[in-house]
């Protein structure tokens, strides 16, 4: 299974959208994790280089697709978001193994993930750069010297994007509809414009 989580403020199209790197050069695995100094690639069926929800692979830990999606969140962002906001489970028509939950939350608690999504990734691109330069060579040793780093390195950039406005619910279409495999973050996304 495929876990995706979808943020959006509470009665209106805004939703998180954040940009796949190329390639990254940490990530979480379970208790651990893996440096990858030289950058490991990420696939373009992932999303590379795209605008995309955070999500991945279902891990042993999942007891639910919320469960799944919540982690997945926690790993890329480093924000835990909260079962209670869980608004709706999406599964695919196309992918039979792709499963979103979308979350909604009050404009406040909205614009508090994407404050702490732009200083997590910030915190990231230093990460990036320390690993660049060796003066970090282990897992352990991001979180001493960068708290608010996420956990993964996957994501580089945060929007918000509003469903409601033509042009950016244009721009992602024209974005998920070009790659093969993306058209699931435009399935999630019709979902969820669909409800408010």
């Amino acid at each position: 299974m495929q876990y995706y989580a979808l943020v959006a403020q509470e009665g209106t199209g805004k939703v998180l959208v954040f940009k796949k790197r190329t390639h990254g050069y940490f990530f979480n695995k379970g208790a651990s994790g893996v440096i990858i100094s030289e950058g490991g690639a990420i696939k373009a069926e992932s999303g590379a280089g795209q605008w995309v929800f955070p999500g991945g692979g279902q891990e042993k830990e999942d007891s639910s697709a919320v469960a799944g999606a919540i982690r997945e969140f926690w790993e890329e962002t480093g924000f835990q978001l909260k079962e209670k906001d869980a608004f709706n489970n999406v599964k695919s028509k196309k992918y039979k193994n792709y499963d979103a939950t979308i979350f909604t939350l009050v404009e406040k608690e909205f614009n508090a993930v994407y404050q702490h999504a732009l200083q997590s990734l910030a915190a990231a691109k230093n990460v990036v750069a320390a690993i660049e330069h060796r003066t970090i060579t282990q897992y352990g040793q991001i979180q001493q010297q960068f708290p608010t780093s996420p956990g993964s390195n996957e994501l580089e950039e945060v929007r918000i994007f509003d469903l409601a406005n033509t042009e950016d619910k244009m721009t992602l279409a024209a974005i998920w509809t070009a790659t093969n495999k993306l058209d699931w973050y435009l399935e999630m996304a019709e979902n969820y414009a669909g409800k408010f």
